[in-house]
């Protein structure tokens, strides 16, 4: 017995079978892509820690006076020149490591005293004078922590007298400030390159004024991991290659069984097909007869379009009939009569069915699919 194909679509057969060698091809791509790849895992491990933090803090002392009873007045105060003494400034920075390290360094804390003026909101720096407080110091060391801590003695009374002195010499008034400052730089051989560290914290004092305040500059707090990353051999993803090979395996029976089991559309398919549209969408306006005559004297029109057809039973409101046919094929016949007029609708002969259905077969559908006949 001849297996019965299903028949569709040319253009949809080859669609179905072009998407499943596409399939396959892409799955054979990325079988290859997995044993080509390079098959390793990072790992992640930490080597060293460490934390570095630079501070300055300072003390205002102040003379006997009839407004403090304490010594020493603690940070964010606002300052009366005349009752300050002297000013102390504690710079410092600290080192700690997971591990012993080579440490290097120097640094050195100078005062400047500076006049400026501002424009645009920036300072302007018109003179300035340096003066060393401590020279500038060497240290070198192996060990997990380093201090470096320094305390130092600031003379306020004097740099102001001397600001005052230079506004008085030049004739121009200017905003004075005094800067201390701790300047230098350390270096701590960490794994993985070492760590290089600025030491540049400040403090800024007014001048020639009759109250100021404090600021500070150049606080710094870090803390950070070096790690180092090593590659891992590991082994090629087996159930993505089954995945792959279940995908090939697929595409290839997906193409065996459409070459096998469909089939394209031929003239008699066509023909059945434009049969099952028409009785499907206007059946229920149409009469089926057992035994059909045209007698003779009858005007016979034939029109292009079962819609002209049905348009016209529309127009002299008459039923559109047919004869009755075992096979569906034979029902190619439809007529509309008013009085001596017949019209006749037919559809084409295979050949005509044949051109157009191939002109057509862009846009058929899965309707096309012939499962069983009408």
């Amino acid at each position: 017995m001849k297996m019965k194909k299903v028949r569709i679509n040319k253009y949809f057969r080859t669609a179905l079978i072009g998407a499943a060698g596409v399939l396959g091809i892409a799955a054979a791509f990325l079988i290859v892509k997995e044993y080509q790849s390079e098959h390793t895992r990072e790992e992640k491990k930490t080597i060293y820690e460490y934390s570095l933090n630079s501070d300055v803090s300072y003390k205002v002392h102040v003379k006997p006076n009839i407004l403090y009873e304490e010594e020493e007045l603690a940070e964010g105060q606002m300052y009366l020149t005349e009752f300050v003494d002297y000013i102390t400034a504690d710079f410092a920075s600290h080192f700690t490591g997971s591990g012993s390290v080579d440490i290097e360094g120097d640094y050195r804390i100078e005062a400047e005293v500076r006049g400026y003026t501002t424009k645009e909101e920036q300072k302007q720096i018109i003179w300035q004078k340096e003066f060393e407080i401590v020279p500038e110091e060497h240290f070198n060391k192996t060990s997990d922590k380093h201090s470096l801590k320094k305390e130092v003695k600031i003379n306020f009374p004097e740099y102001n007298r001397f600001a005052q002195s230079v506004l008085e010499a030049s004739k121009v008034n200017l905003s004075v400030e005094l800067v201390v400052r701790l300047i230098g730089s350390q270096t701590m051989a960490i794994p993985k390159g070492g760590l290089n560290d600025a030491l540049q914290t400040a403090i800024t004092i007014p001048l020639n004024n009759g109250y100021f305040n404090i600021t500070k500059e150049g606080a710094t707090q870090k803390s950070d991991v070096v790690e180092e990353v090593t590659k891992i051999p590991t082994k090629v993803n087996k159930d993505w290659i089954i995945i792959c090979s279940g995908l090939i395996g697929m595409s290839v029976l997906s193409v065996i069984g459409i070459l096998i089991f469909t089939g394209v559309l031929n003239a008699e398919d066509l023909k059945k097909n434009k049969i099952k549209k028409i009785l499907n969408e206007h059946g229920s306006r149409m009469v089926v007869v057992d035994q059909m005559r045209i007698s003779e004297g009858l005007e016979i029109y034939r029109v292009n379009t079962i819609e002209d057809l049905i348009k016209i039973a529309d127009e002299i409101e008459k039923p559109v009939f047919y004869q009755q046919q075992d096979n569906l094929l034979d029902k190619t016949k439809f007529y509309v009569k008013e009085q001596n007029n017949l019209y006749i609708f037919e559809i084409k002969e295979e050949e005509k069915i044949v051109r157009e259905g191939v002109i057509k077969q862009n846009e058929q559908t899965e309707e096309d699919i012939i499962a069983s006949p009408l």
